[in-house]
């Protein structure tokens, strides 16, 4: 799917082109090469286990596009959904996920899993990480445990710039000139339901016949929201009923709703273990400084659902 902003700026969600600011930071540099980045998560099967894992520093500058996951089981970190990620670069400090209560978010909506039809999945916008710099991954285990595992950054390392160091800046095919950095990916996770306190865990419980609604945390600068990805669908193996999980989005800053009325969730969001990890919008939406979105949840099931998260997912647009 390819879709045009007022900005000019063209978005590709599946297809294998890169998006126009990272076609313009490549084309600074003489050689581009497939680039291939395997970071393990260090889990030991710990209950609530937090594990730190960096990267080394690298000699090329570098872009990251897209991820794949290879960690858990059905029963052991549920291929990913049940593991959770962190990611921040060591220049800056910014993060990935935003803080909030979960302050964080399954390994899912980062990467494709091995599991699913989708075995690589594509970040919002590419990253770019400079030469020397590292990544730190905090990988985490809330409800359930798993042991070891792997994460795979997928990318391009940009080699011999025209220009001595990298580009401060590019063009984008509207004409306008951004900062290298700009743009960056953005996920923020939101748990379904009531938060309940398990042994000094947090859990959410998605009770049977209820209503939730809950917001995603205002951002200090705009947001270029694209797709949504769910972790539900299935857990510990089992299908969940996805389709008497009900949804409606708004953007509390804007006087209108995006639907009349609650839609199914593989209507709006995508999951792991379908071919659309993450559903794309038909168009993306641009969330502006200090505006939320509203996500309003109803389980028409008649059942709760345990440990169900979301992530919406996009590109934080900060000048820093």
């Amino acid at each position: 799917m390819q879709t045009e902003l007022n900005s000019g700026n063209y978005i590709n969600y599946w297809g294998p082109e890169l998006t126009p600011y990272a076609r313009a930071i490549a084309e600074h540099y003489s050689q581009q090469v497939p680039y291939y980045l395997t970071v393990p998560t260090k889990l030991t099967g710990t209950a609530r286990e937090d594990r730190v894992s960096v990267t080394d520093p690298y000699q090329y500058d570098s872009l990251i596009v897209g991820c794949h996951i290879a960690m858990g089981s059905g029963a052991n970190g549920d291929n990913g959904q049940q593991i959770f990620l962190q990611v921040e670069d060591l220049r800056t400090g910014l993060l990935w996920s935003t803080p909030g209560q979960v302050g964080t978010s399954p390994c899912t909506a980062y990467g494709g899993s091995r599991a699913a039809a989708m075995p690589i999945l594509k970040l919002p916008e590419a990253f770019f990480l400079p030469a020397h710099v590292r990544l730190k991954h905090t990988f985490s285990v809330i409800s359930s445990t798993a042991t070891g595992g792997f994460l795979t950054w997928i990318g391009v390392q940009l080699i011999n710039p025209f220009q001595e160091g990298a580009p401060k800046t590019v063009q984008m095919p509207d004409g306008s000139t951004i900062r290298v950095g700009t743009r960056m990916p953005w996920l923020s996770t939101i748990g379904l339901g009531t938060e309940i306190s398990v042994i000094g865990s947090l859990r959410y419980v998605l009770g049977a016949g209820n209503i939730y609604t809950q917001y995603t945390p205002p951002m200090d600068c705009d947001v270029e929201i694209h797709d949504i990805e769910a972790n539900w669908f299935t857990q510990n193996g089992s299908d969940k009923l996805p389709d008497n999980v009900l949804f409606s989005i708004a953007d509390k800053g804007e006087p209108r709703m995006w639907q009349p009325s609650r839609s199914p969730a593989p209507a709006v969001m995508g999951d792991s273990t379908k071919a659309y990890p993450s559903m794309p919008f038909t168009k993306p939406y641009r969330l502006k400084k200090g505006h939320r979105l509203q996500i309003t949840t109803q389980n028409t099931d008649s059942g709760d659902i345990n440990d169900a998260y979301i992530t919406v997912r996009g590109v934080r647009l900060c000048d820093f």
